[in-house]
Formats: structure tokens, C-alpha cells, sequence
């Protein structure tokens, strides 16, 4: 019985040994690939990345001098000290404001800001000329606010109604022999008061005879007498 075991185990190790051999023997090594170096280009410049052509018109077409942009006039500057950027807009909101405290500032130093001194009449005495007429002209000679005035001549009324500018105007007035009264009737006090104008008179030949300004209370009057000889 040892015997045929023994058997059984030489006939395995032979078989084991034989189909060894054959995958040995039949089994062949993979080659190795050959790879081919890259070597580089010496004669270009060229980098790892292809350049790029741009050849939109935005990059074709060459900056206009003429068209740079204009510097920020803003008077606002970055490092300087703006705490007090916008004070005066805080301290008058209303930019009018400004021309009316001004208004009150000067008219408070006329007559002390006693409106009494304004309510008389004014007389700017006589001239005499020999001119057949005389051109007057007049304006506003403080802040232009409104002020109106009415032109008498004798007593008769040739202009009902004048809005006294900054600049001057004026009218052409023809002279009958002998008095000639004009008188500048105040007529508001605008909006800061007084009534306050400038008037010039010239004659024919553009001389200038009078000049000379009022301050009036509503209701009274600037007078000159001209005497045309």
C-alpha cells in the first residue's frame, strides 16, 4: 500500500515538472519600447506655448492723442484733509441765503438799520442847458432786487412803471422852456430795502449834466429840476 502512494506522488512531481518546463519554454519577454528623443529647436526662439495673433481692429487701431481723458478738475484730492469737505454747504443750504444775509449786512450799515432815514424825498437841485431834450438813464446801483420806480415830469406821469436792472437804460425826454421837474417816485423797496437807484442825465450832445443816486422809502420821491434856457 506505501508503495502505490509513493507511486501517485513520483507520477505528480513529473507532471508539475513537465508543464513547468513548457510555460518556460513558451513564454517570450516583451520588448522595450524605444522612444525617440525630442531634442529642441536651436534655431527658433520659440517657448512651450504657441503665440497668439490678435488682430481685432480694438488693438489695430493706434490711440488718438486728442482723445485722452481729461484731468479731474475737482478741487476734492485724495491725501489732503477733507473733514471740512461740504462745511459751507452745511452752513448755508440754500445758496440765496448767502446773498440775503448779505443784503441784511449792508442794510444794517445804512443808517444803522434805521429805516427812517430812508423816508424823505431827495433833491438833486437844478441844471440849465440850452439842449431841446436830454436822455436819462438810470439802474439798480446796489443788489438788483425788484426795486420799481414812476417818472413824472410837472407833474405828470410819462412812465408809470420801471424795473431797475444792474445795467443801465433809460429814455429820451424833450425839454419845454423854462422848469422842467422830474421826479423818481420809489414805488417798493424791493426785496431787502431801500428803493436804491443811479441816474445820469445828458444832453443833446451827450455831455453829461447830473449824476447822481438815491435811497428812498416806498412812496417818496427823487427830484431835479432842469431849466432849459
Amino acid at each position: 500500500m506505501k508503495s502505490l502512494y509513493l507511486l501517485f506522488i513520483l507520477i505528480g512531481l513529473s507532471a508539475s515538472s513537465w508543464a513547468q518546463n513548457d510555460f518556460v519554454t513558451k513564454s517570450k519577454p516583451i520588448p522595450r519600447l524605444k522612444i525617440p528623443a525630442i531634442s529642441p529647436d536651436k534655431s527658433s526662439n520659440s517657448t512651450a506655448f504657441p503665440s497668439m495673433n490678435f488682430s481685432s481692429s480694438i488693438f489695430d487701431t493706434p490711440l488718438n492723442p486728442l482723445e485722452t481723458l481729461k484731468p479731474n478738475t475737482s478741487s476734492f484730492q485724495i491725501g489732503e484733509d477733507n473733514s471740512k469737505f461740504g462745511a459751507e454747504k452745511e452752513k448755508f443750504a440754500n445758496p440765496g441765503d448767502v446773498y440775503v444775509e448779505k443784503l441784511k449786512q449792508d442794510f444794517k450799515g445804512e443808517g444803522n438799520g434805521d429805516s427812517r432815514i430812508f423816508k424823505r424825498d431827495q433833491s438833486f437841485g437844478e441844471i440849465r442847458t440850452k439842449s431841446e431834450y436830454v436822455k436819462i438813464v438810470y439802474r439798480d446801483h446796489e443788489y438788483v432786487d425788484g426795486d420799481m420806480i414812476k417818472f413824472l415830469v410837472n407833474g405828470k406821469i410819462v412812465i408809470p412803471q420801471i424795473i431797475l436792472d444792474a445795467s443801465f437804460k433809460g429814455t429820451t425826454l424833450g425839454l419845454e422852456k423854462g422848469f422842467n421837474k422830474l421826479d423818481f417816485e420809489a414805488l417798493n423797496q424791493g426785496s431787502s430795502g431801500p428803493n436804491t437807484a443811479e441816474f445820469h442825465v445828458y444832453d443833446d450832445k451827450g455831455t453829461l449834466l447830473s449824476a447822481n443816486r438815491w435811497d428812498l422809502a416806498t412812496g417818496f420821491k427823487a427830484t431835479i429840476m432842469i431849466i432849459r434856457e
